[in-house]
């Protein structure tokens, strides 16, 4: 069956995350020193407008992902927090966002399967009526074929066979009638006592 070109492979899901876990480690060696409160605040706004990127190049609609696309919003608010923002949000999201396009793509591979087998069963169900109608066709012709052999009977054997029935026979043709011999009458006058006929 055909496949969808899939949104993400396994290995760009692990490069994500992987970025996602670098950001969340820096963050946190940030936040040792006092850099943290200022330099992490630009890297969170920074990383969440590549989250929404990210997710929208995949193919995540906000009206239909509505989901991930508030997840990106709280991982945010979430990173602006202080003393809050240790938590490893990026990552997390970074998980569930690239989750959220694994399960896109099952969808849309199962729409397709779906339409595959129904184009299938379609298909084998015109190639039987396609089938059906030339057995019925060539079945025709072969009937046809034999009466053809057979012959129609002409009119001159219509009549003829008319008249046979009318005069109470059977079949087609009426048989010849044989008429009886008949005896040949004399006729004439003797000649003298010879008994010659003429």
């Amino acid at each position: 069956m055909p496949t969808t070109e899939k949104k993400i492979t396994t290995f760009g899901q692990v490069v994500f995350i992987g970025f996602a876990i670098t950001v969340d480690v820096t963050e946190f060696l940030l936040d040792i020193v006092a850099v943290g409160l200022i330099v992490n605040r630009i890297i969170d706004a920074i990383v969440a407008c590549i989250f929404f990127l990210y997710a929208s190049w995949k193919g995540l609609t906000i009206a239909e992902d509505s989901k991930v696309y508030n997840s990106i919003v709280g991982t945010a608010a979430g990173e602006f927090i202080p003393g809050l923002d240790i938590a490893p949000f990026f990552t997390i999201d970074a998980w569930y966002i690239t989750h959220s396009i694994k399960e896109k793509d099952k969808a849309h591979q199962a729409v397709l399967d779906e339409e595959t087998k129904a184009a299938v069963a379609e298909q084998n169900r015109q190639d039987w009526v396609e089938n059906y109608e030339q057995q019925q066709a060539m079945q025709a012709q072969e009937e046809g074929a034999e009466v053809s052999m057979q012959g129609e009977p002409t009119q001159k054997t219509i009549e003829q066979e008319a008249n046979y029935k009318n005069s109470g026979g059977v079949g087609r043709i009426k048989p010849l009638k044989i008429k009886e011999d008949t005896k040949p009458q004399l006729t004439g006058k003797p000649v003298g006592n010879s008994g010659i006929i003429k």
